[in-house]
């Protein structure tokens, strides 16, 4: 872009060829070429548009030449690339930063378009101590230094640089008045022992070169023996010199380390391609070793990686590909007939095979034993690990096909030159039987007459294991019902609660099963025993009909009346009452019956609506509506990935607003995220001349009317100001204060979007509207002159504000207000401005302020969430419109910010007081509620 001085979009931006974009998948690579003297560079500055950035970003540095010469990178060995998160940096870089938008550090939030990210190389707390062996002048920076380490770094076979230490001094070389000098030495060291706090002298930076892995040996030379445990030994620079963390793992030599360990290697196990075990036998900065690995189950010659995580090992990435090891070919394989053995299979064989006249020895003495590896439980329904090598006993549950094999290891029944075959059989109503077993051979010694070692053989289809496989009676889950679950409902009405479970029904989810669904009867109780059948002083509510929904699932209708009281939390334990599932339809003489369970919680409320679903425009800011009956500004929302329960789980981090400042956590974010309020109050003493509610315009802002903090004689619009309420070092309130920018003459206040729009309504006549920082407590109140940009659509742009237009409503006594438009009501909070950052289905959880711990006056924990209000589904209207749930419920256009509502069941609108005369008639959203039985456009989508 040299010569180009048009400033216009075309030129400033960078836009990458990918809408949805992996992992280093799009960059902006450049070069900088420092002007002559004393200049580097050290941090970069990046902006991004608000609504396509990228929640971290990566800064690879690469440096091109020191005085004079061309400085090239060469670096042989591997080294993991944490920031990246892949197994080997590229040789393209020297070295790499990431910034994350959840750093919690406010400097590197990239939602602050002004914040600088550092990238300097080094640590100036610490010095790195080691012998000197080169000496450099004249390199510009620290990471240059790096880089000269990075290229006499130790190779497999020669000593290098481990560490570095870059001296930068000015002087005048003593001469009074003479011209300054600047002094750029880079010395690299053969040792890297590191003394925190020992750089006292400035100007010193000093660090090392990071782990580099220069390869992987085995205790043997040569290639591997078939089933020969050998000790594995990664050698490096830098590596732990501890064993907590280190990991390897084997895998083929046609895979990457990001792929599974084959189930044949032994010595190492993984549980999935990011979590093996065991840590390494012994450790230090140079090399790691594991002991007893072995490679089974090899028919041919062959070549697997030798794969390596420093620690800690989470991921696949983290495994970087260190050396190879060759295993040579087994002598010995396995068949069996049936190709599948499963459980119900009576009788059976294993054939041993060797190539044709490969050795010597009499097929009539060879053995064999099958020893567990894998053993099914049926009463846990899960697999247990029993052992992976042939020292383990003969299994006790499979015999010889004749009663002189039961014990095993057996002789075989027919033979041949190089082969023999065993009969066997098992009991086949067990089981346990299930699972993988080694076939594990040995060649009797005529002279001893036993076995001097076994050694498990692989099958002829490449298996290292022989198996007897389940039924499928045995895959199917044992009918019952989940434990765990959780429910909601609203007092004084007459609902479903959906059971899950396993072989409930048939499959056709319409005739009830052996385990006795269609008997059963569902209890709600403080606890589920036979002496709680009553909650209070009411009944214990129980289930009145039971339908199948489908195999895994059972509706169970259950009525509450206005009496039952929702139960609270206390100082010993959460809200929610318990739910009681008993197969048998019995009373217990009007007791709970004996043998109720407890299958989870149900959560009630007296107060919210339920089953709400609200329709959002993916590209906007809307509301959320909770209608109900006393409900209070103390009543709070939060959102969250569908699959996570109210109460248990965390919000989800698709929210774009409300929004979470660095300082702050999700959660706190939700607590301290109001319902609009159910008024206007001013901040000051004295009430407001009118009542108002807000417009937004997105990403705009008023040009020309703010209004002056400096001299303005409203005490609270001075006391609200940002740099006189934070520069002198506050915190509290303070997120939206830029320090540097916001000096004693700034118009910006430090407040809420409440708060800014409580202080222009106080004002009257004087403030016309608000600018609203999106993301931060941050504002400018504006004089009047703004609703006339708003008309014309001259109005400033700018991304990160909003600008909020202030319509007037005339003031009614509180005795006889009613509430505007926009604002909240005893029967309808309004929580404006939410929006996603990607399209979905999320969880509305409601937190109702009444059913709180004694003494707690506000919402504070993910369990005060308990109660599952709706779900949001983030989409267009129109693609919605396929789904008949939509096309069956009442829907309501949302005030404010827009949105639909919609549900089965809308409380009664509320009973308004007569307003003052002259008041003008202001509605809720939700208007009247549609009759029962009615049709048409009015009643549904």
């Amino acid at each position: 872009l040299d010569g180009v001085t048009d400033d216009s979009f075309t030129f400033t931006e960078w836009w990458s060829n990918c809408q949805f974009c992996q992992a280093d998948e799009a960059w902006i690579e450049f070069v900088v070429q420092p002007p002559e003297g004393d200049c580097c560079v050290n941090s970069i500055k990046v902006f991004e548009d608000p609504n396509n950035r990228a929640p971290s970003l990566i800064v690879s540095a690469h440096y091109q030449g020191l005085p004079g010469r061309t400085l090239a990178l060469d670096v042989e060995a591997v080294r993991p690339d944490s920031v990246r998160m892949i197994p080997d940096m590229p040789d393209t870089w020297t070295t790499a930063w990431r910034f994350n938008e959840a750093d919690g550090a406010c400097p590197a939030d990239l939602a602050d378009p002004g914040a600088c990210f550092s990238t300097t190389c080094g640590d100036t707390t610490a010095q790195y101590f080691g012998n000197v062996f080169r000496e450099y002048q004249g390199v510009p920076s620290a990471c240059h230094c790096k880089q000269l380490c990075l290229n006499h770094a130790p190779t497999a076979t020669t000593e290098g640089c481990r560490s570095w230490s870059f001296f930068k001094i000015t002087d005048d070389h003593g001469t009074a008045g003479g011209a300054l000098h600047d002094h750029l030495v880079c010395y690299l060291q053969d040792g890297a022992r590191k003394v925190a706090g020992a750089s006292t002298v400035d100007g010193w930076i000093s660090g090392d070169i990071g782990v580099m892995l220069l390869g992987a040996t085995t205790s043997v030379e040569g290639a591997v023996e078939h089933g020969q445990p050998v000790d594995v030994t990664v050698h490096g620079v830098g590596m732990p010199r501890t064993t907590l963390n280190q990991r390897l793992k084997i895998v083929a030599g046609a895979d990457d380390c990001s792929a599974a360990q084959p189930d044949h290697v032994s010595g190492v196990r993984c549980s999935s391609p990011g979590i093996c075990s065991p840590r390494p036998v012994s450790a230090n900065e140079s090399s790691a070793t594991w002991r007893g690995v072995t490679i089974q189950g090899v028919q041919q010659e062959a070549s697997y990686k030798v794969c390596y995580c420093h620690g800690p090992c989470y991921d696949s990435w983290q495994y970087s590909h260190v050396g190879d090891i060759t295993v040579t070919a087994a002598d010995y394989t396995f068949s069996q007939t049936p190709e599948a053995v499963k459980r119900d299979t009576a009788s059976w064989s294993i054939k041993v095979q060797r190539p044709l006249l490969s050795a010597v020895t009499a097929t009539k003495d060879w053995r064999i034993k099958l020893v567990t590896v894998s053993q099914y439980h049926p009463a846990t329904g899960s697999s247990q690990f029993r052992s992976d090598n042939c020292d383990g006993d003969q299994s006790t549950l499979i015999k010889g096909d004749g009663s002189r094999y039961n014990a095993g290891p057996w002789e075989p029944d027919t033979t041949d030159l190089d082969e023999a075959t065993w009969a066997l059989t098992h009991d086949t109503t067990d089981r346990s039987i299930n699972g993988l077993y080694l076939v594990c051979f040995c060649s009797v010694d005529p002279v001893q007459g036993s076995c001097d070692s076994w050694t498990p053989l692989p099958a002829s289809t490449g298996s290292v294991h022989f198996e007897i496989e389940p039924t499928t009676a045995d895959l199917a889950p044992a009918a019952n019902v989940f434990h765990n679950q959780r429910w909601s409902a609203k007092v004084g009405r007459t609902f479903e609660l959906v059971v899950s479970g396993a072989g409930l029904a048939d499959a056709d989810g319409d005739t009830d099963t052996t385990f006795g669904v269609a008997q059963s009867i569902i209890y709600i109780a403080e606890q589920c025993s036979i002496t709680h059948a009553t909650v209070g002083t009411a009944a214990a509510p129980r289930s009145t009909a039971t339908t199948f929904v489908d195999a895994a699932s059972v509706k169970y209708t259950i009525a509450t009346t206005d009496a039952f009281t929702p139960r609270s939390a206390t100082a010993s334990r959460p809200q929610g009452h318990h739910v009681c599932f008993q197969k048998r339809s019995d009373t217990n003489n009007g007791n709970l019956p004996n043998g109720a369970v407890r299958i989870g919680t149900i959560f009630f409320t007296a107060r919210a609506d339920l089953d709400r679903s609200f329709i959002f425009d993916p590209s906007m800011s809307q509301a959320i509506e909770v209608s109900g009956a006393g409900l209070t500004t103390a009543d709070r929302i939060m959102l969250l990935d569908c699959q996570q329960s109210c109460g248990i789980g965390h919000p989800s981090a698709e929210v774009l607003a409300p929004a979470t400042p660095c300082s702050s956590t999700a959660l706190e974010t939700f607590n301290s995220f109001p319902p609009r309020p159910m008024f206007a109050p001013a901040i000051g003493t004295d009430n407001p001349a009118e009542a108002a509610q807000y417009t937004a315009t997105t990403e705009r802002y008023c040009v020309g009317h703010a209004i002056n903090v400096v001299g303005n004689g409203n005490a609270d619009v001075v006391a609200a100001q940002c740099h006189g309420r934070c520069a002198g070092g506050a915190v509290d309130g303070c997120d939206g204060y830029f320090a540097g920018y916001d000096d004693a003459n700034s118009n910006a206040l430090c407040l809420t979007r409440m708060e800014c729009e409580q202080l222009c309504t106080a004002l009257g006549a004087e403030c016309s509207g608000v600018d609203m920082h999106r993301t931060l407590p941050r504002c400018f109140l504006n004089r009047e002159g703004c609703a006339t940009q708003v008309a014309e659509g001259t109005l400033g742009v700018d991304t990160n504000y909003d600008f909020l237009l202030r319509d007037t409503v005339t003031a009614v006594a509180p005795s006889d207000w009613t509430a505007p438009d926009g604002l909240s009501s005893s029967c309808l909070l309004r929580f404006n401005g939410v929006q996603f950052r990607s399209g979905g289905r999320y969880k509305v959880c409601f937190c109702d302020s009444t059913l709180l711990r004694p003494g707690q006056t506000d919402c504070q924990a993910e369990e005060d969430y308990s109660v599952t209000l709706g779900e949001v589904f983030v989409s267009g209207v129109s693609c919605l419109l396929d789904d008949p749930r939509f096309r069956k419920v009442d829907c309501t256009n949302m005030a404010g910010d827009g949105g639909l509502a919609c549900g089965t069941y809308f409380s009664p609108a509320c009973e308004e007081p007569v307003a003052a005369t002259g008041a003008p008639a202001l509605p809720s959203s939700f208007g009247a509620v549609p009759a029962e039985g009615c049709t048409g456009a009015a009643c549904t989508v």
